[in-house]
């Protein structure tokens, strides 16, 4: 039993931001039960149809960041935490993780992001301006392969 329970302590925490629309922005149940089956799915909601130029940027990276920070709350700080987007919303945490003022409002348990629908053309340069060893793996389409990965 003491076994499971750390186990358990350890699993990793994946923080999703949701449109409260169905439509959109919507991890399909069959990635849902994949993290669910490794860890734990936290979910917040991202509202709003993200402007990410940097001059209009910064609410909707916020809700990615407080997403994050609730997560952290929830489950404790000593599980490895995971950003996960899809569309409008991996395209948002990826622009958080490139902003050094939001990336710092990071709780420390934060450990990658694992983003879906990210068209490769956005994707490409923002790679090169993640901070060194942050971790991120992203996907062209939500079902199609990984265009890119980087690794601490």
């Amino acid at each position: 039993a003491a076994a499971a329970a750390s186990a358990a302590a350890a699993a990793p925490v994946f923080a999703y931001g949701r449109a409260p629309s169905t439509r959109g922005g919507a991890l399909s149940r069959g990635v849902e039960g994949l993290l669910e089956a490794r860890g734990s799915l936290h979910e917040f909601e991202f509202s709003g149809a993200p402007d990410l130029t940097p001059s209009r940027e910064d609410p909707f990276l916020q809700q990615v960041v407080n997403g994050a920070s609730h997560a952290a709350a929830c489950f404790g700080p000593g599980r490895p935490l995971y950003l996960v987007g899809h569309s409008a919303g991996a395209r948002a945490a990826l622009h958080a993780l490139c902003r050094p003022d939001m990336r710092s409002q990071l709780p420390r348990s934060f450990t990658g992001l694992v983003a879906f629908a990210v068209p490769p053309a956005h994707a490409a340069p923002k790679l090169g301006e993640l901070p060194p060893g942050d971790r991120a793996l992203l996907f062209a389409g939500a079902r199609g392969g990984a265009i890119a990965a980087t690794e601490a």
